[in-house]
């Protein structure tokens, strides 16, 4: 099971935001894998010493 937001872009307060609540979710419901959802950023963040994926949108479509 993973634990996955969607956002159009990451950055700033909004991503701060997006990162420590996919996080606490992550925490709450004891998911071990998370990502993030985007237009066309793709990296890893850390967030309450968890790890986050940052997926394109097209990228996670095509699987």
């Amino acid at each position: 099971m993973a634990a996955w937001q969607v956002c159009w872009e990451l950055a700033g307060k909004t991503g701060e935001r997006e990162l420590n609540g996919l996080a606490e979710a992550r925490h709450e419901l004891k998911i071990a894998r998370g990502a993030i959802l985007t237009y066309d950023q793709e990296s890893s963040r850390s967030a309450e010493g968890k790890t986050i994926r940052l997926v394109p949108v097209w990228k996670w479509l095509l699987g």
